[in-house]
């Protein structure tokens, strides 16, 4: 059984052909580089935003504590006082 070759036969001139396959080359070129540079810049922003909310996690944590300290001393001298 003879397997059957897979050659195109193109009807248009070469020269037609050639810029058509060079201009989608190159549009398909663009289109993997921008999309790489929006996934470079997202990823940037995700580690960026990761970074502010370790922060705020981190001030709201020790606020929190300080809110407890005071609360207690507040309390602590209220007894005293009474």
């Amino acid at each position: 059984m003879e397997r059957p070759t897979s050659t195109k036969c193109y009807r248009s001139p070469g020269y037609k052909l050639i810029q058509f396959f060079h201009t989608s080359r190159d549009r398909w070129k663009q289109k993997c580089q921008a999309g790489k540079c929006r996934i470079k810049r997202l990823e940037k922003r995700v580690a960026a935003l990761e970074i502010s909310r370790q922060m705020w996690k981190t001030r709201a944590q020790t606020r929190r504590a300080t809110i407890g300290q005071l609360t207690a001393a507040l309390a602590k001298q209220k007894t005293a006082s009474d």
